[in-house]
């Protein structure tokens, strides 16, 4: 009987390169009036695997956003985190293509 490590599982997986139109999608987010491209991560030298990021949205920007956002398709999770007290001044918005 042939063991399998855990580490020879995990290159099985074989991970999905992420394309320079998904890149481009991803990035001409924080293009949008009302929108800032806070932080931005990639993982994968040379094919790029993962992105994840952190964007600052204006409260009216962000349903259109998520929308976009998902539309988009390469993003596995969004996480949304309404800023402000008592009432909402930001909206702090997460993704990752590997979540």
């Amino acid at each position: 009987m042939e063991v399998t490590r855990g580490s020879d599982k995990v290159g099985q997986l074989g991970r999905a390169e992420i394309s320079q139109e998904d890149l481009d999608h991803l990035a001409g987010l924080g293009e949008v009036d009302g929108v800032d491209l806070v932080s931005w991560h990639k993982r994968g030298t040379p094919a790029i695997e993962r992105v994840s990021g952190s964007l600052h949205v204006a409260p009216s920007e962000a349903g259109r956003l998520v929308d976009q956002i998902v539309a988009g398709g390469v993003v596995g999770g969004l996480h949304v985190f309404p800023r402000g007290i008592p009432a909402v001044t930001l909206v702090e918005m997460q993704f990752d293509t590997d979540a």
